[in-house]
């Protein structure tokens, strides 16, 4: 092993005095010019509020991580294929999760049939 070293030491060198101190800047603010206006800056460019386009499906969301077994998530990808060849490009492009809300939707309209203490009582409950 080698010799170990001693951190109080290190604080003492030139170097890390010399790293302490600001870097000096010899620049007067008339060499630096005005930064170029960005998009939602309010500037003559900008778009109003009801010009910009709205923020994407997805992002419009909360974030939900679920587990599913194996199957489950099989199915739902092939479901998800094959209503995205029904629809021919017309309307959203569907996926695993736009197949999980709608089931999330479906659930708590029979919320009232909910009942049991295992996933098994429950699935039994609504009839599956």
């Amino acid at each position: 092993m080698g010799s170990r070293v001693n951190l109080t030491s290190l604080l003492d060198s030139p170097a890390a005095a010399a790293a302490d101190e600001p870097p000096t800047v010899h620049q007067s603010s008339q060499d630096v010019p005005d930064p170029a206006p960005r998009p939602g800056d309010g500037g003559p460019n900008t778009p109003s509020i009801e010009q910009r386009p709205a923020a994407p499906r997805y992002l419009q969301l909360e974030r939900k991580e679920t587990r599913l077994e194996v199957g489950q998530l099989d199915e739902l990808t092939l479901l998800a294929r094959k209503l995205n060849k029904r629809r021919r490009g017309a309307g959203e492009r569907i996926t695993e999760n736009t197949l999980i809300r709608v089931a999330v939707d479906v659930l708590l309209q029979h919320v009232d049939d909910l009942n049991g203490a295992t996933e098994a009582e429950l699935r039994k409950s609504v009839g599956l």
